[in-house]
């Protein structure tokens, strides 16, 4: 954990706006409570809780203040970081998330928000992928390694001593996908593997670029990548076109983390545990991202936890529709199989989204704290 003796503790939010009091207390933070899960190096002092992240119109109802664009891309930057922090904060986290993907250019498609007002962006999987030659030469990359420093450097301006910062960056699976398209994707493994390789290369170059700069920063603690390798039932794609095409780059992905004294993180929802001991001998240090109906946490937790952490699990489709009790009922569940090993934290299966009520992920974070 890297020390922020001269950071000051932002100012509580104002009560105005806030539809709930997310909590009672607001302990000390200390990243090394998650490295430790993380990591296994020892066991936390008290169980720790953290998600991948929170939809931007939770945040605002969680600090009681919105978003906005200040008059430079400092302010701005400012303002973001000052936000994301208070709300972490407010959730008793220990570390805070850096928003850091790798620029890609991809076609998206958006709705109206039925959820928290506003549109919603859904990737375009069926048209406009870079699906020949032509596209993908004169496809603006991105230059390799450069990440948004100024971002980071804010939220650790403004994060408390003893807070952490972990990285969020989209994976190379995702990435390549969403540029070809799902359709051109598949299409391509048959009519031009060759482009396939190409476009699998370009992104992994620079998803692993970037995620070393990341890990080169003194403000980052850790490295979370974000790569979907499962649907419901099983893997997206086969071993053998993960073991040539994805799994190379996350392997060096950890090592380039390692390199640095950071721990990598791999988010992969779905069923990606036909493959799960081959990604574990990949270096990754934990696992995040869990769904009741593939593979409960608790079950990950017995199978996994002598060798990597494991992170959150308390069901999203729960958290969004069911009763308070229910949840409650469930958390204690999951706390008493999985945090006596010292290797899981507690969160959602996925993230804190703008469609799960604030009432919800409180009753799940007052289970937790009555361990503390």
């Amino acid at each position: 954990m890297i020390a922020r003796a001269s950071r000051a503790t932002p100012e509580p939010a104002p009560a105005k706006g806030r539809p709930i009091d997310m909590t009672a207390r607001q302990p000390q933070p200390d990243a090394r409570r998650l490295l430790n899960v993380i990591t296994g190096d020892a066991p936390p002092d008290r169980l720790p809780f953290i998600d991948l992240r929170v939809d931007d119109d939770v945040i605002e109802r969680i600090v009681g203040e919105p978003f906005r664009t200040g008059q430079t891309a400092a302010e701005t930057e400012a303002i973001t970081a000052d936000l994301i922090v208070r709300c972490c904060l407010e959730l008793d986290w220990d570390m805070a998330w850096a928003r850091c993907s790798v620029p890609f250019t991809k076609s998206a498609r958006t709705a109206a928000d039925t959820a928290g007002g506003g549109t919603r962006a859904w990737q375009d999987s069926h048209g406009g992928g870079m699906t020949d030659r032509e596209a993908f030469e004169r496809f603006p990359w991105p230059e390799p390694g450069a990440v948004r420093e100024a971002h980071v450097e804010a939220l650790a301006a403004r994060a408390p001593e003893g807070m952490g910062i972990f990285s969020t960056t989209s994976g190379v699976y995702e990435n390549a996908t969403r540029l070809m398209g799902v359709e051109g994707f598949a299409y391509c493994l048959v009519d031009d593997p060759d482009l396939v390789a190409d476009v699998f290369r370009a992104v992994g170059e620079r998803v692993v670029a970037h995620i070393e700069a990341l890990a080169g920063m003194d403000a980052i603690d850790a490295c979370w990548m974000g790569d979907d390798l499962g649907h419901k039932t099983g893997l997206q794609l086969s071993p053998e076109l993960l073991r040539e095409h994805v799994f190379p780059w996350i392997a060096r992905a950890a090592e380039a983390c390692h390199r640095w004294g950071k721990p990598f993180v791999l988010h992969s929802c779905g069923s990606v545990y036909g493959a799960m001991e081959e990604i574990i001998g990949l270096g990754i240090d934990a696992k995040h991202s869990f769904e009741d109906g593939i593979l409960p946490v608790e079950v990950a937790v017995e199978r996994y936890s002598d060798r990597i952490g494991l992170i959150g699990g308390i069901d999203v489709d729960l958290l969004a529709r069911g009763d308070l009790e229910a949840i409650r009922r469930r958390t204690r569940e999951v706390i008493n199989a999985c945090a006596p090993t010292g290797r899981w934290a507690l969160g959602s299966g996925n993230s804190f989204a703008n469609y799960i009520p604030l009432e919800a992920y409180r009753a799940m974070l007052d289970e937790g704290r009555r361990t503390w």
